[in-house]
């Protein structure tokens, strides 16, 4: 039987020695800091578990993501006070559960509290769908753990219907680099900014220093040369050392991305992942773009009008380093291409060092061929060179049977008029 709410009031209102520690861990929770009292706050945690009533999700909020209750590792006596404060949220709805639970998620180092957390989520049904998408697309507290697993349960949050496409849309912003917003967490861009600057200022004054010292006509030139070298040197370091954090940090967020997109399985990127895969230059998110469209173009079996508005942007794929897309843009090629892939799929089935990916595109060609004659079929039907020689018998004439018309009014061959 689940003990009532105010079990927690009792707790707090208990004499004795270290309640007042107790109220004040409590008191502390409430404005957003901990105290170094795990013990309790697990006990708190279990209490509201237990309780009738909807749980503080304010305050198991700060249990799950402050910095405090986050450090130490696994063998960390907070690592307990965080489950248990995850299972007080379990069997819970409504908006401050789900609110709780992603920030949770995107912070939380260890893996299987994180599974946990997941599961929790994934039981708020729909209601977390919309928070969650959100939460990738503007949070700004995550690290590549959290946010990446975050990014992998999409597809098991989001259900059939607009969602579904939103989600699919979301994920390939994340391959162009777009979101999620850069983590707040001390960055160390401005001491870095600072050490480059000084290498620079430290490199020119030991050169002049040199100069001084050593002042000579012919040193000149070897002076300037190793003043040069250095500040070449300087502002290469800076700026490798000045490479703001979410560049690399995103980057590690497109394989989970990709993984999310291959199992959404949802077209409504297509136009967007064929930009980025086959068509544009930029190699970032280029590879994992390709994965998902191998994925959803080896779907296609059948004529697809949607498809066959990009197949010139599909011969982009056919490329002599990726057999394995070559193949799958050939096989699309011979559902939704037409004349215009002709050319394309002739040069692929000239290529000697790759047979298999020939012989694929000679029968695609003989099938765009084919379709291509077919195209241009309305516009070559056969007509008549010339009209053929009228004759008298072929004019019109009278019918039977004037009554008593006049004569003038009847019709009559040209010919006869006189």
């Amino acid at each position: 039987m689940r003990a009532p709410f105010d079990l927690v009031t009792r707790l707090l209102n208990r004499s004795g020695p270290g309640a007042g520690g107790e109220r004040e861990a409590l008191s502390s929770l409430g404005r957003g800091r901990l105290v170094e009292k795990p013990g309790f706050y697990r006990r708190w945690a279990i209490a509201q578990a237990r309780a009738t009533g909807r749980p503080d999700a304010e305050r198991l909020r700060v249990l799950l993501t402050s910095p405090r209750a986050l450090c130490g590792g696994a063998a960390s006596p907070w690592v307990p006070v965080r489950r248990a404060a995850l299972d007080a949220l379990a069997g819970h709805t409504g908006p401050e559960t789900v609110l709780t639970l992603l920030a949770s998620l995107q912070v939380e180092p260890e893996e299987s509290l994180r599974r946990l957390a997941g599961e929790v989520l994934v039981a708020c049904g729909s209601e977390a769908i919309y928070p969650a998408l959100g939460a990738v697309e503007r949070s700004d507290a995550w690290t590549i753990e959290g946010m990446g697993g975050l990014i992998l349960l999409l597809p098991r949050l989001v259900a059939d219907g607009p969602s579904r496409g939103a989600a699919a849309t979301l994920l390939t912003r994340v391959l162009r680099g777009e979101v999620p917003r850069r983590p707040k967490r001390l960055a160390l861009r401005s001491l870095k900014i600072g050490w480059a600057a000084g290498a620079v200022l430290c490199g020119l004054l030991c050169v002049r220093a040199q100069a001084v010292l050593l002042a000579g006509p012919d040193y000149l030139i070897g002076a300037t040369a190793v003043a040069i070298v250095v500040f070449l040197a300087s502002a290469a370091a800076g700026f490798f050392l000045t490479i703001p954090e979410e560049l690399w940090e995103r980057s590690e967020l497109r394989g989970p991305a990709r993984d999310a997109l291959i199992t959404l399985d949802d077209p409504t990127p297509l136009f967007t992942l064929i930009q980025l895969g086959l068509v544009n230059t930029r190699l970032e998110g280029r590879q994992e773009a390709r994965a998902v469209l191998r994925h959803l173009l080896a779907a296609v079996q059948n004529f697809d009008p949607a498809l066959q508005q990009y197949a010139m942007d599909l011969c982009y794929g056919l490329d002599k380093r990726d057999p394995a897309m070559t193949l799958v843009v050939l096989r699309t090629l011979e559902h939704v291409g037409g004349s215009l892939q002709v050319e394309p799929v002739r040069r692929v089935a000239g290529w000697k060092h790759q047979p298999e990916v020939a012989a694929e595109a000679s029968r695609v060609l003989a099938v765009l061929e084919q379709r291509a004659r077919e195209e241009q079929a309305p516009s070559s039907l056969m007509r008549a060179g010339a009209a053929p020689p009228e004759t008298r018998s072929t004019l019109l004439r009278p019918g039977t049977g004037a009554g008593q018309d006049s004569p003038e009014s009847l019709l009559h061959v040209l010919g006869d008029a006189e």
